[in-house]
């Protein structure tokens, strides 16, 4: 906490409300390069000695500000409470939910389980790959790493810190939206009691809330609409009236709740040739997988925290580019990069803290670094443009420079990992044909958009005409068409056929122009000096809409080639940031409305209560799926309740062997175990423990590594030693891999005989 109230000093409650996810990851950053360099070990005296660093730190800037922090705290006493109570509410309302679904049994939790106790019983870094023996985890694993370190300090075991994982998160991520949006609220001059309510409504909407598939579903279960209308809507599994009546107020279908994760398809005779995944906060929670993507939001809402600080903090520009590019004119690379150094000092470690979180965000989950690094360099620019009378060159020479520096920063960091990773990335590829059906987007994003679109329209509406404000539209016009600019030229560079490119024009314009409303509005903020200042609140909240919507609109134009060949997974991890920035811009639009509603007649108290009354509804609504899903998803027959994921194996055999090996097995061990399919029960020992087999879902290693190359020949090599009855040939097998442990259970006997 001491540590964040010296580094954001631009927010309302100096980032005490974000102190948890930084503390997290301090102590994982310290821990994993001092790991990584052979220095000290991961698994034992490391974090002790990383925590007390950080302690002795913590404690010599509490003690030189205690008094600024006792005024600060008397202050924002309010703010801080409310955090903190949502994050133990969140805690253990998601700790109590999972003591009645504890099992880790199904979809992808076992690999997570794997990759978490791996990351647990690694002494340095990188982990082993509990699926491939001898090689390194060769995906983003340091969300695995920063959950382990912490289970591993209070002695919690992997299948117990996998479900302890799965509370932290969201509350973490709660706290943190309260905060944030309260933090733009009191920077837009909003009341403390309004400040506190948009933070818990940004906390609802980001953890709580649900798209609004949960509403057909309610009406499927009781045979509400015709077959034409389901016909119309067309998702998977709804086609009309459900085979089982509702129980009660909620459907009785298995796993009916899992439909509002694959809404948007196309089908073609029955087929779907669309096929995409739509998560959201909630569903993640609720489905139980620990996914980068998952453990990211907290770590997401604390990089827009210290972005938001950086952009308030009241201090000149963090360099003086002008004098640098005179320098580089008159004085040559030398000095003016001596002079590019004095001038970012002041606030050079504000920066390396930007680029510390940045980087942790690539390394959490790798499709977090471009998004949040272009989110980075938009608030680069809105801090520029509010010095007096910046010219476009100041303007772009501050967005490379500083840019190029946090951006640099964040790799060298992390350059043990970024240096040895596999990625499937192969180039940006645009959509042809297959977009989304506009009933499929507003059924994923009606509630959210019903929350941030007027709340842009309306801050539009604000704006004057007044000179310079075509430098402000020139820019908004970019951001809002240049995407469809950027599609023709990708068309045109890879000589793609006949595409209807009028129709996608209008097929996006509503977006398009939304995106540029928002953008100019977040602009003009900044710029209007009628209020006394830079509203920096309203254009940070602005900002987070547009970009918002940008990532929404960006699957419907290109989409990212990788292993699946379709824009799936561009769709999965857009929206999903997409959500976050909404979510926290929702919560503000209630202090813009807030403000509508006390200004004195004009139309403004009537859009107000339109809005409310409009967003109430479709809140409510949402809320269903939270309630019905929660209800339904746990089987009472999955086997003992609390927070042990592997306490419904039947075998305790089979629990014995887990929990020996993971006493007894050294650092260097290996066990054998037979070789399975993808989202099997195959790999489960290795998962449960973190010592590393042979081999264990063969599909998910060519996925990690891009080829099939580093398994060739290990599932073969597998079967021999289960098969072969020439022993020696078994031993020099066992011999190659460094196997000392063999395992034999109903999975090898039935593999192997």
């Amino acid at each position: 906490m001491p540590i964040a109230f010296v580094a954001m000093g631009g927010l309302a409650d100096r980032g005490l409300t974000l102190a948890k996810p930084l503390g997290l990851l301090l102590v994982g950053y310290l821990t994993w390069i001092l790991s990584a360099a052979h220095i000290l070990p991961a698994g034992s005296v490391g974090p002790l000695v990383v925590l007390a660093a950080l302690a002795a730190v913590s404690a010599a800037v509490a003690y030189r500000r205690r008094e600024e922090i006792a005024a600060m705290v008397r202050r924002r006493w309010r703010a801080l409470l409310a955090a903190e109570a949502v994050f133990l509410a969140v805690f253990a309302a998601w700790t109590l939910y999972r003591a009645f679904d504890p099992a880790i049994s199904h979809t992808e939790q076992p690999m997570d389980l794997a990759l978490l106790s791996s990351s647990m019983r690694a002494d340095f870094a990188p982990p082993e790959d509990p699926w491939l023996r001898g090689e390194g985890v060769s995906y983003y694993y340091f969300g695995f790493w920063m959950m382990g370190g912490l289970a591993n300090l209070t002695g919690a075991v992997s299948p117990v810190a996998y479900n302890l994982a799965l509370s932290l998160v969201p509350a973490m991520a709660a706290a943190g939206a309260v905060g944030l949006v309260y933090n733009l609220v009191s920077a837009d001059g909003g009341r403390t009691r309004v400040a506190l309510l948009s933070g818990l409504l940004a906390a609802v909407l980001l953890v709580a809330a649900a798209n609004l598939e949960g509403v057909l579903e309610f009406m499927r279960a009781n045979a509400l609409g015709s077959d034409g209308f389901w016909g119309w809507i067309a998702i998977d599994g709804l086609d009309g009236p459900a085979p089982q009546p509702a129980e009660g107020w909620r459907p009785g279908e298995f796993w009916w709740w899992w439909r509002a994760s694959r809404v948007i398809n196309t089908f073609e005779g029955g087929q779907g040739i669309d096929f995409t995944i739509q998560e959201f906060p909630f569903f993640s929670a609720l489905l139980g997988d620990l996914h980068p993507h998952f453990m990211s939001l907290p770590f997401v809402i604390l990089f827009l925290g210290l972005c938001v600080s950086f952009l308030s903090a009241r201090s000149p520009r963090p360099a003086d580019t002008r004098h640098l590019g005179a320098l580089l004119g008159r004085a040559g690379p030398a000095a003016a990069a001596r002079s590019f150094a004095r001038g970012f000092a002041p606030g050079a470690w504000r920066l390396a803290l930007l680029a510390l979180a940045l980087g942790g965000l690539g390394f959490t989950n790798a499709w977090d670094l471009p998004v949040f690094a272009a989110i980075f360099l938009a608030v680069v620019a809105l801090r520029a443009l509010t010095a007096s009378g910046p010219s476009p060159r100041d303007i772009a020479a501050d967005v490379l420079t500083v840019g190029a520096v946090v951006i640099g920063l964040a790799f060298v960091l992390y350059l043990p990992y970024f240096g040895s990773f596999q990625s499937q990335f192969s180039g940006i590829r645009p959509v042809a044909d297959l977009t989304t059906r506009p009933i499929h987007f507003l059924i994923v994003w009606g509630l959210l958009l019903v929350a941030v679109v007027p709340m842009v329209v309306s801050a539009f509406w604000g704006t004057r005409i007044e000179p310079g404000w075509r430098r402000l539209a020139l820019p908004a016009l970019a951001a809002g068409f240049g995407p469809l600019v950027c599609w023709i030229g990708v068309l045109l560079w890879g000589r793609t056929g006949e595409v209807d490119v009028a129709g996608r024009f209008f097929s996006v314009l509503p977006l398009s122009a939304l995106i540029s409303l928002g953008a100019y509005s977040a602009l003009w903020a900044l710029r209007d000096r009628s209020s006394g200042g830079p509203r920096v609140g309203l254009a940070a909240a602005l900002a987070l809409a547009t970009f918002g919507m940008l990532l929404t609109l960006g699957p419907e134009l290109v989409y990212v080639g990788d292993h699946f060949g379709t824009r799936m997974n561009t769709v999965f991890k857009f929206y999903y940031q997409a959500w976050i920035l909404f979510a926290l811009a929702g919560g503000f639009a209630l202090h813009h409305w807030a403000g509508r509603m006390r200004a004195p007649g004009g139309p403004g108290r009537a859009l107000a209560a339109v809005w409310a009354a409009a967003f109430c509804a479709l809140l409510i609504a949402s809320l269903y799926y939270p309630a019905a899903a929660i209800a339904s998803k746990p089987d009472p027959s999955a086997g003992p309740r609390g927070l042990d994921g592997l306490a419904h194996l039947a075998s305790a055999d089979e629990r014995g062997a887990i929990e020996f090996l993971r006493d007894s097995a050294g650092p260097d061990s290996a066990v054998l175990e037979a070789v399975g399919g993808s989202y099997t029960e195959f790999g489960r020992i290795s998962a449960a423990t973190g010592v590393p087999t042979v081999l264990g879902w063969p599909g998910h290693e060519v996925q990690w590594r891009g080829s099939a190359g580093p398994l060739a020949g290990r599932e073969d090599d597998v079967r021999t030693i289960y098969q072969s009855p020439d022993a020696l040939v078994a031993e020099n097998l066992l011999g190659r891999y460094g196997v000392d442990y063999g395992y034999v259970g109903p999975r090898e006997r039935r593999a192997y005989g």
